[in-house]
């Protein structure tokens, strides 16, 4: 079993190429985008458009419902912030499943705007 420290590290790696692979795709569905964080311990990425804003969190959670990614996008409705997308890792997620994922979540972002 690969311990837990190298896998995150190789997670979080993962997840910034991801992003630096997804730029154009992001700035042509007009969504911008920034890293908030990227330390040794975490990784935070902030999205939004018109309609909502999303955030991807890479850290090693302790008391959290996932392993390693939280993706959560949220709308505005009646002033109030709503969730309307998330996904969770679990321990030992592939690869290929997050990848499958955070393409999912940007899509959903993407489609609050048409």
């Amino acid at each position: 079993m690969i311990d837990r420290e190298k896998k995150f590290q190789e997670i979080k790696a993962f997840v910034l190429k991801w992003y630096d692979q997804s730029q154009n795709y992001l700035n042509n569905n007009y969504i911008n985008s920034n890293i908030i964080r990227n330390q040794d311990n975490g990784l935070v990425i902030n999205f939004e458009n018109n309609q909502g804003i999303a955030e991807i969190v890479v850290e090693k959670a302790t008391y959290a419902p996932y392993e390693f990614i939280s993706f959560e996008i949220a709308v505005f409705e009646n002033n109030q912030a709503k969730i309307s997308y998330s996904w969770y890792d679990i321990v030992d997620t592939p690869i290929n499943e997050i990848n499958k994922e955070l393409d999912r979540g940007i899509n959903n972002l993407i489609k609050l705007s048409n």
